[in-house]
């Protein structure tokens, strides 16, 4: 019995220690809670509202002052974050502001758990009967002083200043992002800052034609920006779960000025003039006048906008003149003329829990576009060397159709949130093009060149057609669990359809072997059907010590339907021998079985494929916030298993191919940043896992180009990359940056496309084969300043290097094994500027130099040119004279040496100039724009496998002049009054007493 007492006395004094350990520690933890403070009629936040949170007895037990979301939007959000003890209770929330009435909210926490956060229910004020205050009164006088600061840094966001870069007049929204330093724009509208890619592109912190950055970058007029806003936005559901669950999306914001962001906003431009002619071959169908039309209308109010836009032109259009002087020598690769017409709704509800942007957009393009191309491939024995020339004219029309609805509900019993997309996109293109191509076995710009010395030829005409439509939907939804725990699930949905006819006439010849010329006369019809579909379900364990595990399982099916119908029309004889392209489809056979006579049985063939991968994912996260300092670090693995299958039918071979496998990746990231974008790093490794595609496991031949035979290999591996990058910015103060980046990538197994030759013929047999030693890596330095004190020079330093090493694979028909040959090659360059920039003038030298030297290991040397070298120099210059009148003019020296071609090496000046006038108080601005003044543009490239060295020649947008007349206007709702447009070219102002 003293034993049974003896123990029962332990345990109770066992049970009081726990407990008093227990209710120490909960005195000792804190939790979080976040709330917002709105206006109640307007629903915009409200600045320096006191927040006093109390315990039920009205007892104050910490206090602090709202402070705005970093992350632009829609208004003012004003948000508090205060720190109570994690002890469920219940809390009395107090807001108070002079001119508002005091607000209290009840917020009862029930359940601590795992929860290291809660959302309590917003506050709306009401505001008091107005009475006089101080701002009132009247001011004394007020000095108004320039600075020159362009960028600032407020917390992990870096705010370009708008108005501190001197812009041409009636330039656009990208020509103010080729001043900015630091970032790159490039022609298809991929921005980077410090060199890496923005991934969202937004308008006042709004999705604005989400995915085509071109839409804002050319009819957005800069004159309407306040500021642009760069930063690392968490994603949707990181935002929800108030940890970075995914990988942060780099955001670049443009925010309009006050006086553009209410009320219509609108800007027009026409435009006519005239080009040099341009012609290759004696073709003359390139039109030679020029136009532009173009016009932007946007309707904004505190909860919604309306944009529509319209654009026509015939210049090719990505910026007719360049506004940096950033030129790059053929910087459009095809003539075209473009229409589009689009229009963008976005709806906001009054507190931001729901919003929806529908997007719509409908184009036509025609296009022309011609090349020309020799080359060098590199064999065992000796040499061989092509020329081809290429011209095609297109037209496309593509209707899209896009819609975007965000719902967030952190105050419900349980908090939900979900984002859902869904859109439609349906096309519409024609084709007609003219090939031309010659093999030799000695170089064609020897004069000793003789016909013997030619191996080929083969030309084709061919006239293609078609369409397609795409339907899809992605739904993610995410809640919050009582335990702090998160369940989010996804579905998503695509299904696409397109139907192409396309009919060619091919002529081969073969110069050395008797007997084997022959011409084609081909129809192809080949319709498509995709489905996919992928269902997702997300497990996350929160820990309120920074600490989160996520466990995924994912479904995924995808379906495919191809038929690849195929006909000779030339072995039906008589007319079908000689159609030309223009008659094919009237000449068709009118019957399935006439036409069923003419079918290539060797390459007509039908493919089912089937797939099903079901995965497993785990994600560990890290995340800690303190004292301006930020650390987050995760591990992510994920496994799948891929049940794959393809029922292929064809003459030649009937089979049904099962492929298994399981593919692994796996991720390791770390992040720091203090003070925000000031000290940032991040570090990233990975390996990741690809199959090879089914259609190239099947072993069967594809002889539809007799000089390019396609064969399978059914005993591909899957291939993997392994690699890792480092990224470091450096930012001391307003004026200077500096950002360091290095990457590797190892492919180990990596599918590439060997080949054998027959000599005699030139034909080549390509097999996708695995290989090991294809790896390269990549460092890049970039750093800017300003250079005196009063800010007026600034200077920009870009080094760039890309080594690679690349295997491929090449042999002789007949032989056992392929030889592998490798090259390693090295591309170095250096792009500095400095500019001066002071009130109306503006002045800019800039220059790059490029080396690239190529290393080729092959079984037999030959004589091949290592270095090739590209720089350019030149200037800019920008100057407001009387009457408002203003000159933009850059001109550059594009210089080539080292390549194989003569005609290549040489010194090209290109000079671009533009000159606008404003007046009708700015509403009006006359432009005229020079492109290319001196006719010395044109697009070349270059290019240095394993095996091959080419360069090409394009066409490119010709020398022209354009005339336009400008319109911008503005309409404030009844009551405003305009504000009026400071353009201080030096940057903000200061207003002092």
């Amino acid at each position: 019995m003293k034993k049974i007492l003896l123990i029962l006395i332990l345990l109770s004094l066992v049970t009081i220690n726990t407990s008093a350990q227990k209710n120490k520690l909960a005195k000792q933890t804190t939790i979080f809670i976040w709330g917002h403070v709105r206006d109640s009629f307007t629903k915009d936040g409200i600045k320096n509202v006191k927040i006093e949170i109390m315990n039920k007895d009205s007892v104050v037990l910490d206090s602090t002052f709202v402070f705005s979301n970093p992350q632009p939007s829609a208004g003012y959000d004003a948000t508090y974050r205060t720190t109570v003890p994690a002890v469920p209770q219940l809390f009395i929330i107090k807001a108070s502001h002079p001119d508002y009435e005091d607000c209290y909210v009840n917020f009862n926490m029930r359940r601590v758990a795992r929860n290291d956060y809660f959302d309590a229910k917003w506050h709306y004020m009401k505001k008091r009967e107005k009475k006089e205050s101080t701002m009132d009164k009247e001011l004394g006088e007020v000095v108004v002083k320039a600075t020159k600061i362009r960028i600032a840094y407020r917390g992990d966001t870096i705010v370009y200043n708008a108005d501190a870069f001197n812009v041409p007049e009636g330039s656009m929204l990208d020509g103010l992002l080729k001043q900015m330093d630091g970032v790159e724009l490039s022609d298809d509208g991929v921005i980077k800052v410090n060199g890496r890619k923005v991934d969202n592109l937004t308008l006042n912190g709004k999705d604005f034609f989400k995915g085509k950055n071109k839409i804002m970058l050319e009819n957005l007029p800069y004159y309407t920006v306040k500021e642009i806003k760069v930063f690392d936005k968490k994603t949707d559901k990181s935002e929800f779960i108030g940890k970075n669950v995914e990988d942060k999306e780099l955001t670049m914001d443009v925010n309009l000025k006050k006086e553009y962001s209410i009320g219509i906003l609108g800007n027009m431009e026409l435009g006519t003039g005239i080009a040099s002619q341009n012609k290759i071959d004696g073709n003359t169908d390139i039109k030679n006048d020029r136009f532009i039309a173009r016009g932007i209308g946007i309707r904004f109010t505190n909860n919604s906008r309306i944009t529509l836009l319209g654009d026509a032109n015939n210049i090719g259009r990505n910026g007719y003149a360049n506004n940096n002087g950033d030129w790059f020598d053929g910087n459009n690769s095809s003539q075209f003329t473009s229409k589009r017409l689009n229009a963008d709704i976005m709806l906001n509800g009054k507190d931001n829990k729901v919003t929806n942007n529908i997007f719509s957009s409908i184009s036509w393009r025609d296009n022309i576009n011609e090349s020309k191309m020799s080359s060098i491939d590199y064999q065992n024995t000796q040499n061989e060397y092509g020329m081809s020339a290429n011209r095609s004219k297109s037209k496309d029309m593509i209707f899209s159709l896009n819609n975007v609805l965000r719902v967030k509900l952190p105050q419900t019993t349980i908090p939900f949130s979900l984002t859902s997309y869904a859109g439609l996109e349906w096309s519409k293109n024609s084709n007609n093009s003219n090939s031309d191509s010659k093999s030799f076995n000695s170089d064609p710009f020897d004069e000793t060149l003789t016909t013997a010395d030619t191996i080929n030829s083969y030309s084709s005409k061919g006239i293609r057609k078609g369409n397609s439509i795409n339907l899809y939907a992605d739904n993610n939804a995410s809640i919050k669990l009582a335990s702090g725990d998160f369940l989010s699930m996804s579905f998503n949905i695509n299904y696409k359809k397109q139907d192409n006819d396309a009919y060619r006439l091919d002529n081969y010849r073969y110069w050395n072997v008797t007997g084997k010329d022959n011409q084609q006369n081909r129809y192809d019809n080949t319709p498509t059907k995709n489905l996919n579909l992928r269902e997702r379900i997300n497990y996350y364990i929160n820990w309120r010590n920074g600490w989160c595990l996520e466990m995924a399982l994912q479904l995924g099916q995808q379906h495919s339907d191809n038929t690849n119908d195929l006909y000779r029309l030339d072995s039906l004889g008589g007319i079908y021998a000689h159609i030309t392209p223009e008659e094919w489809y009237d000449m068709l056979p009118s019957t399935t079985d006439s036409l069923n006579l003419a079918i290539d049985h060797i390459n007509t063939y039908r493919e089912i494929q089937d797939e099903k991968n079901y995965g497993i994912n785990i994600i560990t996260h890290y995340e800690v916030e303190k004292d301006n300092l930020y650390k987050n670090f995760r591990i992510n693995t994920s496994f799948t298993y891929n049940d794959r299958k393809e029922d292929y039918r064809s003459d030649v071979l009937t089979t049904i191919l099962n492929d298994r496998r399981v593919t692994n990746s796996t991720s390791l990231t770390y992040r720091l940043q203090k003070d925000g974008w000031r000290n940032n790093m991040s570090i990233n490794l990975y390996r990741n896992m690809n199959l090879p595609p089914l259609r190239s496991l099947i072993d069967v031949d594809n002889t539809t180009n007799e000089l390019a035979i396609q064969r399978g290999n059914p005993n591909l591996k899957s291939s993997a990359i392994y690699g890792f990058n480092i990224n470091k910015g450096l930012n001391k103060n307003h004026d200077f940056y500096t950002s360091t980046y290095l990457s590797y990538t190892y492919n180990q197994n990596d599918i590439v496309q060997g080949y054998s030759i027959d000599q005699k013929t030139n034909a080549r047999t390509y097999r996708p084969e695995n290989v090991n030693g294809n790896w390269s890596t990549n460092g890049t330095i970039r750093l800017g300043s300003a250079i005196d004190s009063m800010k007026l020079w600034h200077y920009a330093l870009s080094i760039n290097e890309v080594y690679s090493h690349n295997v491929e694979l090449m042999g002789i028909n007949g032989a056992t094994n392929n030889t592998r040959n490798t090259i390693r090659r090295n591309v170095i360059s250096c792009s500095p500027s400095i500019e001066y920039n002071k009130n109306k003038f503006r002045v800019k030298l800039y220059g790059m130099f490029s080396w690239t030297n190529t290393d080729p290991k092959y079984s037999s040397s030959f004589n091949i040119n290592k270095n090739i070298y590209n720089y350019n120099y030149g200037m800019s210059l920008q100057h407001t004279f009387a009457f408002k009148l203003q000159l933009y003019t850059d001109f550059y020296i594009y210089s080539r040496r080292g390549y194989a071609s003569e005609e290549m090496n040489v010194d090209k000046p290109i000079w671009n100039a533009n000159i606008s006038f404003p007046f009708c108080k700015n509403k009006l601005i006359a432009k005229l724009s020079c492109h290319d003044l001196l006719g010395k543009i044109s697009n070349i490239d270059y290019m240095f496998n394993g095996t091959r060295r080419t360069e090409s020649w394009n066409n490119s947008l010709g020398q022209h002049v354009i005339l336009s007349l400008q319109w911008k206007f503005n309409k404030f709702p009844k009551g405003k009054k305009e504000m009026p447009s400071h353009n201080y070219q030096n940057g903000p102002y200061v207003i002092t007493q």
